[in-house]
């Protein structure tokens, strides 16, 4: 069995699906000021709908992808074969956290230790920000020796994920503590920020596959099954 996958249209799919989130979204704001139903199956500010599973698939294909380039590189033996890895589980943990809402359990936590104001509105940012931090220090040398549209995508789309993920919504706290802006109106701006973290895995995801065919020269799979 042949699998045809083409990168561009994948993106382009990827892509008009972010856009029909957000313009959902943006329907169900309308609807709850209109007609007063919140529908909150498209609400991209809200756990567990429609929006939140198109994200988890997002990071878990990229993981899975990241695990196909670390098994290719492992039977080789490369040098830099655990870096894959690792991402790969990184990918996967975020997969588990946006499905779970990880980072909120912790930030309701640290709301007790923290003062819930300005940028530390949402504090679990701070565990976050640290492990952010020594993740880039760690992968440094990785990116230097990537090849150079590889690199660039990693640096796009990894600047574009952590402004949707952490930037965004840090200004967002700020914005809502300093001028008191209810919860309603807050809503306008929390496509941004989804959108942002679902472009950047998209981006994520050509990249990983532009390196698988041009770097690991695979560009057919073929999927066996025996009875």
């Amino acid at each position: 069995m042949e699998i045809t996958i083409s990168n561009k249209k994948q993106t382009q799919v990827f892509v008009a699906i972010t856009l029909c989130l957000v313009v959902a979204h943006y329907l169900s704001v309308l609807s709850e000021i209109f007609l007063g139903n919140d529908i909150a199956l498209f609400d991209l500010g809200k756990e567990g709908n429609i929006p939140t599973m198109f994200s988890v698939l997002l990071l878990l294909y990229s993981s899975l992808l990241l695990a196909f380039i670390w098994h290719v590189k492992n039977q080789t033996k490369e040098n830099d074969r655990n870096y894959w890895l690792w991402l790969s589980l990184i990918f996967l943990f975020l997969s588990v956290d946006e499905f779970s809402s990880i980072h909120e359990t912790i930030g309701n936590t640290l709301e007790g230790v923290f003062n819930k104001n300005g940028p530390l509105w949402f504090p679990w940012k701070i565990p976050y920000g640290l492990a952010l931090i020594v993740f880039a220090l760690s992968y440094l040398k990785f990116l230097t020796r990537l090849p150079k549209r590889t690199r660039n995508l990693f640096i796009i789309s990894g600047v574009i994920f952590v402004l949707g993920a952490m930037g965004i919504e840090t200004g967002e706290g700020f914005v809502k503590y300093a001028y008191k802006i209810p919860d309603f109106n807050y809503r306008v701006f929390e496509p941004l920020e989804e959108s942002f973290e679902m472009i950047g895995v998209i981006i994520f995801i050509k990249a990983y596959i532009e390196y698988i065919v041009n770097e690991l020269c695979l560009n057919k799979l073929q999927l066996s099954i025996e009875t």
